[in-house]
């Protein structure tokens, strides 16, 4: 055997073509490790391309996994020739030993790993899917596209499906790469996974979907392509309502005629019609509520509100959580307050302090005094009562004002005190009983100087401040410069 193989080598030495395959011939049927790593020195060294032809042929018969393993090593020789030589000859004997093929997926080379990953898709046994799963990880964008191509490859429907979660936050090769897969394998399910997926109108890749539904796609999926249809175009229809806004706000009602012939305010009012719980609808209260241009209110209040039912969004309050409750509740600042009054009133009795809130803003901005009824009772919560006495300061419910003055006394807290003695000057700026209330406050000493200046400055509001002139002339010589000069100021307003 060692004369056969000496001779065989002397021969593959030759110019002769004919030695050389008779050579090769003769020591493919030895097969040991000498010859391999012989056949892969006459690589190395770089000979004739039809005598690499030959030597690939004759590696491709002796197999093995020491083959196996000296052409993992030539993964990263600096010979692109080399390189390639390696890489379509393990995708032929890969098998003899997968092992140390998915051992080299985590080699530091990423041009290797992308080899590896390349190899077990050809190869195709499904015991490097896990190998490739973690792959996906990579932190190569070749070697993630690589490692997706070869379970598309082996892997069935359970890989594919892993695979698909990945189609959001991958790049777009990648995604590319997962689609391309699942068309190939055209299973319906897979294919209805995808268009489930929450898609936005910045995917690049949703032509690519289209196209594997166009292709692939059956009745089973019908529904999921219409919904993913519906979800796209009110986004698509809310990324223009804000650049309108936008517009809007540069422009003024020189808008108002193009967007009533455009059919603008149609398409708000039938995304709301019916009242139904939907992702689109929700992204347009969303959008409704960042509007702080007045006028643009108005805009929307006689061109789309007027038009709908306040029961059609009060369908959306009743089936929803706390966050949307409240977002719909701010939605009622887009109606005439004549018909959101009966609403106001049942949460202001029935719900929770939170949608309180929420309404009482809404009471505020549309300066609803009808309900003002219901006030005296939300002054039992200390969470509400502030917003109540602005109400009732910026309404001037005048007819309040007892209410404030007996909740003054069951209120323990200093700083909300002020704010209810803030109230009642507002209400009844030169009353007895809030000039000897702020007297009372002045003269005491537990109060720190900021609720001081606050006093004050409920002072200023007052029209007759002889009234308190023997306690403001204590305060001229204040150690406080800020109250000092705020009482001098009084004092000379006072004799202006």
């Amino acid at each position: 055997m060692k004369d056969v193989l000496k001779e065989a080598l002397k021969k593959l030495d030759s110019n002769s073509y004919r030695e050389k395959e008779e050579a090769i011939e003769a020591i493919v049927n030895i097969g040991n490790e000498e010859v391999v790593d012989v056949l892969i020195g006459k690589i190395i060294i770089g000979e004739d391309r039809l005598t690499n032809e030959l030597i690939y042929e004759a590696i491709k018969k002796i197999r093995g996994a020491y083959a196996v393993n000296r052409l993992l090593k030539l993964l990263n020789d600096d010979s692109a020739y080399v390189r390639n030589f390696a890489f379509e000859l393990l995708c032929e004997i890969g098998m003899d030993d997968l092992e140390a093929i998915m051992a080299e997926v985590k080699n530091e080379d990423r041009n290797v790993r992308k080899f590896i990953v390349d190899i077990l898709g050809r190869v195709g046994d499904k015991r490097a899917i896990n190998c490739l799963l973690e792959a996906l990880k990579d932190d190569d964008i070749n070697v993630v596209q690589g490692a997706v191509e070869a379970i598309c490859n082996i892997g069935d429907e359970k890989e594919l499906e892993k695979i698909i979660e990945y189609l959001l936050s991958s790049h777009l090769w990648v995604q590319w790469a997962i689609v391309e897969g699942v068309k190939k394998k055209g299973n319906r399910y897979l294919i209805k996974k995808v268009l489930e997926l929450p898609w936005g109108i910045d995917n690049i890749i949703l032509n690519g979907i289209f196209d594997m539904v166009k292709e692939k796609g059956d009745l089973t999926i019908i529904e999921s392509l219409l919904n993913l249809y519906y979800k796209i175009i009110s986004q698509l229809k809310l990324e223009v309502f804000e650049c309108v806004y936008e517009i809007y706000k540069k422009s003024g009602n020189a808008i108002i005629e193009v967007l009533v012939k455009s059919g603008f305010f149609d398409e708000i009012l039938i995304m709301f019609i019916g009242g139904v719980k939907n992702a689109s609808v929700i992204a347009l209260i969303d959008f409704l509520d960042k509007i702080d241009d007045y006028g643009f209110i108005e805009l929307l209040k006689s061109n789309v509100f007027s038009k709908i039912s306040v029961s059609d969004i009060t369908k959306l309050y009743y089936s929803s959580d706390i966050d949307l409750k409240i977002k719909v509740i701010k939605l009622f600042r887009y109606f005439d307050k004549s018909k959101i009054i009966g609403y106001i009133e049942e949460i202001l009795k029935n719900e929770s302090e939170i949608l309180k809130l929420e309404v009482l803003n809404v009471i505020r901005e549309l300066r609803i005094g009808e309900v003002s009824y219901l006030l005296p009772d939300l002054f039992k919560s200390s969470f509400l009562m502030p917003t109540v006495v602005k109400i009732i300061k910026e309404l001037k419910l005048t007819d309040m004002f007892t209410y404030v003055y007996e909740q003054y006394f069951e209120e323990k807290d200093m700083a909300k005190k002020v704010l209810l003695l803030d109230c009642m000057t507002m209400l009844k700026p030169n009353d007895v009983s809030v000039i000897k209330l702020i007297r009372e406050l002045i003269k005491s000493t537990t109060l720190d100087d900021e609720l001081l200046l606050k006093i004050l400055n409920i002072v200023s509001k007052i029209e007759n401040k002889d009234m308190l002139l023997a306690e403001l002339s204590v305060l001229l010589n204040h150690p406080n410069m800020d109250i000092a000069v705020t009482v001098e100021e009084l004092m000379l307003n006072r004799r202006n």
